[in-house]
């Protein structure tokens, strides 16, 4: 279950998308999250390398092993729970 921190920074980046960015976020399959790995992913990266999103960034963390831990990881993990939120607000 994800904290109540990190679900509120995860609504505070779905606000700041377009709708027609909510809808295309939405319709994607689990599969195609990796295509948002060198725009969406990247700025995700670069916020948490600046600290931005502690929450979040603490919360995708710890569920990655110690040894495969990396930006890249944790924005994967984050992409896929940002997915989760939108397509529960259906």
């Amino acid at each position: 279950m994800m904290e109540s921190e990190a679900r509120f920074e995860i609504e505070e980046l779905v606000e700041k998308l377009t709708p027609e960015d909510r809808k295309l976020l939405r319709d994607m399959s689990e599969s195609e999250l990796i295509q948002l790995h060198l725009g969406y992913g990247m700025w995700l990266r670069n916020q948490f390398r600046r600290g931005e999103l502690p929450h979040l960034f603490k919360s995708c963390s710890a569920r990655i092993r110690s040894e495969d831990r990396s930006f890249d990881a944790i924005s994967t993990v984050a992409i896929r729970e940002i997915w989760l939120h939108i397509r529960a607000a259906r």
